[in-house]
């Protein structure tokens, strides 16, 4: 018989930088998913980076907040927590 570990579900917000950019007749033409944050300030820094560092006009970054929702181990810290050792102790990382 195998015994699982309980599950914790979480529902909490997260802030999603998106890439924006405009096509030849200056119409916004699409977006893409530039990365995921936790924590508002850290997605803001971000976006402001690649703002500050882009040179097309027609390319934009922007920060929309959004929710996640799911599952961890309740033997873990949430997903949210930083945990560095997390995957070395979950067994997916081989110390070499």
């Amino acid at each position: 018989m195998m015994i699982g570990v309980k599950g914790i579900p979480y529902r909490r917000p997260e802030w999603v930088v998106w890439r924006f950019w405009k096509d030849a007749d200056g119409v916004t033409d699409d977006a893409k998913d530039s990365g995921r944050f936790w924590d508002r300030s850290e997605a803001v820094a971000e976006a402001n980076r690649r703002n500050d560092a882009n040179t097309d006009p027609a390319v934009w970054y922007e920060v929309i907040e959004s929710e996640a929702t799911g599952v961890y181990p309740a033997d873990e810290k949430p997903p949210w927590v930083p945990d560095p050792g997390r995957l070395r102790r979950r067994g997916y990382e081989r110390p070499d």
